[in-house]
């Protein structure tokens, strides 16, 4: 029921280590340290891959996986009394709170930035996963824009607020959603400059993990590996070098996923465009 489903959601704050607070109650509903800070320690990484196996990714349901980043912002907001509705005379106000490495007292409020940038790419791919054309396309792409947009907010925070490996792991994340903005605008050296280095990380961090953290960094090295040989695909395909074998080793090799779903729909667009140019003889018609 409702009170077994927001136990589990309660569970991602095991992987969040909260250092104790002292000093008086900050705005916010925090206790601001009257020393310095203890750095934050969060597992960004295996935070959000739980989340997507538990809430809905694990069948491609990507509205569930937004409902449920939904919920987790709303309860994260009350918990650390940091909502944007304040009561006035009379009627309840909007007032717009931005989260500052000043304001964030507390590694919830880093959740809470994690969540806003899963529940938008969550909307992205789920408006993808419609094949929607138009509005829905522009629609799609200012939602994976603000994923972007959040996942920059969270590393600029665990650099200023957390420890070295929360700040690796927050990296990583923002180079694979600016990376996956810039491969669906088909940016592709930039996509690939973005989705090399989140897997550099993906892997240094793997190396130093052991247990099912290591098997977490693996899963989403398999999970990069395609959208990388995609890029170099079309760099290649672009500096007019053709990248045939790259495409035979994507045809050849699966992958899984929501990475899995985007790899096999441009894979599709890909094969239907050689298919015409193979029945149009390959000529090339020039403009003048």
């Amino acid at each position: 029921g409702k009170r077994a489903r927001n136990m589990a959601e309660e569970g991602d704050l095991a992987a969040v280590d909260v250092a104790p607070e002292e000093g008086e109650v900050a705005e916010g509903g925090t206790q601001a340290p009257s020393g310095p800070r203890e750095k934050f320690s969060v597992s960004v990484i295996r935070i959000i891959s739980d989340a997507q196996g538990q809430h809905g990714l694990k069948y491609g349901d990507f509205q569930r996986y937004r409902q449920y980043c939904d919920r987790k912002m709303r309860r994260l907001r009350k918990a650390l009394k940091f909502v944007h509705w304040e009561k006035g005379q009379g009627k309840s106000k909007f007032v717009q709170k931005e989260i500052t490495s000043d304001n964030a007292t507390d590694p919830r409020y880093l959740l809470l930035v994690l969540n806003k940038a899963e529940r938008a790419w969550a909307y992205a791919m789920d408006l993808r996963s419609a094949e929607k054309q138009g509005r829905e396309v522009h629609h799609m792409m200012r939602k994976l824009r603000k994923a972007a947009i959040y996942g920059k907010q969270l590393e600029a925070l665990c650099a200023a607020t957390a420890d070295d490996r929360t700040a690796l792991e927050a990296e990583a994340y923002a180079a694979w959603l600016a990376g996956s903005e810039c491969l669906e605008k088909e940016g592709w050296e930039t996509a690939l400059e973005r989705l090399a280095r989140c897997r550099t990380v993906y892997d240094e961090l793997s190396k130093v993990s052991e247990g099912e953290e290591q098997r977490v960094f693996g899963r989403r090295i398999e999970e990069l590996d395609p959208l990388i040989r995609y890029c170099q695909y079309n760099v290649a395909k672009k500096e007019g070098g053709g990248g045939e074998q790259i495409l035979l080793e994507m045809q050849q090799s699966s992958a899984s996923g929501a990475a899995g779903d985007v790899i096999k729909q441009k894979l599709d667009r890909v094969l239907a465009e050689q298919q015409l140019e193979a029945e149009g003889g390959g000529m090339e018609v020039t403009w003048l």
